[in-house]
């Protein structure tokens, strides 16, 4: 699969999924490394600065997949 394939189905969940918000209430008491830095892009991104590939990628490897 084409790397910017994958990252526009990442960007999709991503948008989905952060405009739930429900993670953000979970971290505290969580190991997660990948919901924390998700936010923090987000977050950023909404400020006006985009997510770079390298960026993306980056987040792409801290999920372990463990099905929240």
């Amino acid at each position: 699969m084409p790397n910017d394939a994958a990252e526009d189905r990442a960007r999709r969940v991503i948008d989905r999924c952060t405009s739930c918000g429900h993670c953000r209430e979970l971290m505290a008491d969580s190991s997660c490394l990948f919901f924390p830095q998700l936010y923090r892009l987000v977050d950023r991104e909404a400020a006006g600065e985009p997510i770079s590939s390298a960026e993306m990628s980056q987040l792409l490897d801290l999920c372990n997949t463990c099905g929240i």
